[in-house]
């Protein structure tokens, strides 16, 4: 095995990367990731700093730096004394991953305006400043790779989920502009639409038989959801140097949910094998 090839292409060494929501999920896992590539982490999230305490400690037994910022990313100025304290202390920002988030459900005409609101300040709104006050230092860098966490319902738009699903569809829009306006500033600007990912927050799905295995039928890499690690791992190589070329996509990490419509079984054993439009 060649680790030059390894470490040139893949390695995050002397990066320094930025990590909103990055306390615990999908945040925590790409936090890990990251720090086993070699950068130095900074957590932005809401919680309290001893909340964090677990996965900094983690980070740093990689060998790496770690840092905490508590912020609410919906609060423009926060965002912005945040990102002007990390350039002071650390110089640069090189990886921006905008994976803050909330979301929450009902019928589309039954939702509360607050309700709306909130969902689309911190996972669109939020997602845009942080965006906007480190794209300013990466622009004075000409580098940077900023990454934005979207999601299968971003793609779908998922019955039951109007606030979430007009949210994360807009980060994919952002992702797209931001890429043609910053690309001739060496910068990259790429998303992921995780689908059902076991965390915490789908405990809804896992946690229920009757939803578990009404969703799995639906996905044809092995009928089973998908891990923390398995987006940790994609966000990474869209952060390293393997992914220069690669700007404003959007991948899916949904073991083939968007592909799929139920399982082969489904159809062969159907009554009609022979039947047309």
């Amino acid at each position: 095995m060649n680790k030059n090839f390894l470490e040139e292409n893949f390695g995050l060494t002397n990066k320094v990367a930025l990590i909103t929501g990055g306390h615990r999920g999908l945040g925590a896992s790409i936090a890990r990731c990251f720090a086993e590539a070699g950068a130095d982490i900074i957590i932005a999230d809401i919680c309290p700093e001893d909340e964090a305490t677990s996965i900094l400690n983690e980070i740093e037994s990689q060998g790496v730096n770690s840092s905490f910022y508590n912020v609410d990313v919906s609060k423009k100025s926060r965002v912005e004394n945040m990102v002007n304290n990390i350039i002071e202390k650390y110089k640069k920002i090189d990886i921006l991953v905008n994976n803050a988030g909330i979301a929450n459900t009902g019928k589309a005409e039954d939702i509360p305006k607050e309700d709306f609101d909130k969902v689309l300040d911190i996972n669109l709104k939020g997602t845009l400043y942080c965006c906007q006050a480190v794209g300013r230092q990466m622009i004075k860098q000409n580098f940077g790779r900023i990454i934005n966490i979207s999601s299968y319902w971003g793609i779908t738009g998922n019955p039951g989920g109007v606030s979430y699903s007009v949210a994360k569809g807009g980060v994919i829009s952002m992702t797209k502009v931001l890429a043609t306006e910053w690309g001739p500033h060496n910068i990259t600007v790429n998303a992921i639409a995780p689908g059902y990912i076991k965390t915490d927050m789908t405990e809804w799905v896992w946690g229920n038989k009757d939803i578990y295995d009404y969703v799995t039928d639906r996905i044809p890499l092995k009928n089973r959801l998908g891990t923390p690690k398995e987006v940790g791992l994609v966000v990474t190589f869209l952060a390293s140097n393997a992914a220069s070329y690669l700007t404003g996509i959007l991948i899916p990490i949904d073991g083939g949910l968007l592909v799929q419509a139920g399982k082969l079984k489904w159809f062969l054993d159907a009554d009609d094998k022979e039947g047309g439009n």
